[in-house]
């Protein structure tokens, strides 16, 4: 274990020093936070915490990640019980736990947790955020694969007072496998939901075990549910937060168009099912093509960002000047780099999620008016430069595709 790997924070308004073990913080989001800032992620809502949570009680930590929460609360004299299905994740936290001897503190279950028993995996590995990867059905394409239980199913008999959950979207289906634990101890429950539709997801399930919408903390949500017992009529009118917090999502760091996006590609691909009803094809496209114009643009939008477009403009506009013709070997080496690095980023975007891929030119409603920017003049003269320096050798048309 490297020196440069291990954290400390001193954290001055709980009075308290402990170690994290980060050996990833130059790429993950979480172990990098932690580094730089030299306090716990979440930190506002931790501390929120520790002022509901009793002393003699016990937390749920489900999703450990690196054991950011559970360490800070185990730092607090609080006793964890904690979930992580990432091995790699789980050995990190392991590691920070020895560190600072907290395994009388924290006990870790290195398995999954859903709604059911089964066998689950990680489709892909995320270096950037590993917090940000999630199970998926199965054992995956190497055969071993990750246990899954309910919680319910563990028999736990310590009393919880909080639950804490972060699971990429599995939240709601881990808190229909804990039904019994939740009516038995009556915890709070704080649970990640970045988009509405998640939202609605925990919102019923805890709806139905009779718990309330109480807050919202960071910028990838996460939401304090109250027992509804436990909270007086006058207190509970004053917040109404449950019918807010649709508003609330939008002032996040996370952008709604990522879920609108997501949308359209769920609905172009249901859109296959009803092909013999004409009816209702033509209505679900006229609505995707109307929100593809919102995310994606225009097919005309799309033509003008092709790399022959741009060099004839540049081509046009500086050849009417000799301070303009100075200029045109470095505008247009500027352009050609900006265009790859544009290509680059944007196979990057589509490989993480594949929802993100621009539609074809030929499913825009303006995709025929858009082929006539093709026969401008600024578009054959930029196609006839690239044209003219491949077959000098040069090889930029292969380089730099058009596609954008």
């Amino acid at each position: 274990m490297q020196q440069e790997h291990i954290i400390t924070l001193n954290l001055k308004t709980e009075g308290i020093c402990y170690q994290m073990y980060v050996p990833f913080y130059k790429t993950d989001f979480i172990q990098g936070y932690v580094s730089r800032q030299k306090e716990p992620y979440e930190y506002e809502m931790l501390q929120a915490m520790l002022l509901r949570i009793p002393k003699d009680s016990f937390v749920l930590d489900i999703g450990m990640n690196i054991g950011n929460h559970s360490l800070f609360l185990a730092a607090n004299g609080l006793r964890v019980i904690a979930f992580e299905a990432n091995p790699k994740m789980s050995k990190i936290a392991k590691e920070s736990i020895a560190l600072n001897e907290f395994e009388n503190k924290i006990q870790v279950n290195e398995f999954g947790l859903s709604d059911c028993e089964g066998i689950m995996h990680f489709a892909k590995e995320i270096p950037s955020n590993f917090g940000g990867m999630s199970l998926s059905s199965g054992a995956g394409e190497s055969g071993a694969g990750i246990v899954v239980k309910t919680l319910d199913s563990l028999k736990v008999q310590e009393k919880i007072s909080c639950i804490k959950i972060d699971v990429e979207g599995m939240e709601s289906r881990v808190l229909q496998g804990a039904r019994e634990l939740i009516m038995r101890n009556r915890p709070m429950i704080y649970a990640e939901a970045n988009y509405s539709q998640d939202f609605v997801k925990l919102e019923r399930v805890l709806e139905s075990l009779e718990y309330v919408h109480w807050d919202t903390f960071g910028g990838s949500p996460m939401h304090l549910f109250l027992p509804l017992e436990q909270i007086e009529t006058k207190r509970l009118l004053a917040k109404t937060s449950a019918k807010i917090v649709n508003l609330q999502l939008f002032n996040t760091n996370y952008k709604q168009s990522s879920y609108m996006q997501t949308s359209i590609w769920h609905l172009r691909k249901d859109m296959g099912n009803l092909a013999s009803k004409m009816e209702i094809e033509n209505i679900n496209k006229h609505r995707i093509a109307r929100l593809e114009s919102l995310l994606f643009g225009t097919a005309k939008d799309r033509i003008k960002n092709h790399l022959s477009y741009q060099l004839g403009q540049i081509l046009l506009k500086d050849s009417k000047s000799f301070f303009g013709i100075s200029k045109l070997p470095f505008k247009i080496l500027w352009t050609i780099l900006k265009h790859k690095n544009k290509q680059k980023q944007y196979q990057e975007k589509i490989t993480n999620n594949p929802c993100l891929k621009l539609p074809s030119l030929e499913s825009y409603p303006d995709y025929k008016q858009a082929l006539k920017i093709k026969n401008y003049f600024s578009y054959q003269l930029g196609e006839a430069f690239l044209t003219s320096i491949s077959a000098g050798g040069g090889g930029i048309s292969h380089l730099y595709p058009q596609s954008a």
